[in-house]
This record gives C-alpha cells, structure tokens and sequence, in this order.
C-alpha cells in the first residue's frame, strides 16, 4: 500500500473529491501515484459519491476501474 493511501482516504472522503487530479494537487504527488491511490481506494470497496456521467471525473473513474480490471484480469 501507498504510504500516502490513509491521507488520500481522509482527503477523498472529507473533500467528497474522488480524483486522481484532486489527489495530485492535495497530496502534491505525480498524475501516475495518484491514479493508482484512487484505483486502490475503488477496489477497497470505499464508496465515491455519485458523479454526474458527463463529469471529467466520472471517466476519469471509469478508466481508473478498466485499468484496475486489466490489472486483475493479467494477475489471475
């Protein structure tokens, strides 16, 4: 686990911001770690509120979930 994954939970669910761009500018960490928290967080089981379908941050989301999909699909 990230040593910056239990900062970025209280951030994601003080802030209500469940984004790789809000972490990064939050946490002051690169685009790369940040989406790897949030995938992280979304495969924990930790709920995100609901993001319009139009909103960056929901492909955003979306994306990070394909990717974390991928990455479990190639582990298994």
């Amino acid at each position: 686990i990230d040593p910056k994954y239990e900062e970025a939970v209280r951030f994601c669910k003080d802030s209500g911001k469940y984004s790789a761009t809000a972490l990064q500018k939050e946490l002051g960490i690169g685009w790369e770690r940040a989406k790897s928290i949030i995938a992280m967080i979304e495969a924990s089981g930790i709920k995100h509120k609901e993001i319009p379908a139009d909103a960056p941050e929901h492909q955003e989301s979306e994306d990070i979930q394909d990717q974390h999909e991928t990455i479990q699909h190639h582990m298994s």
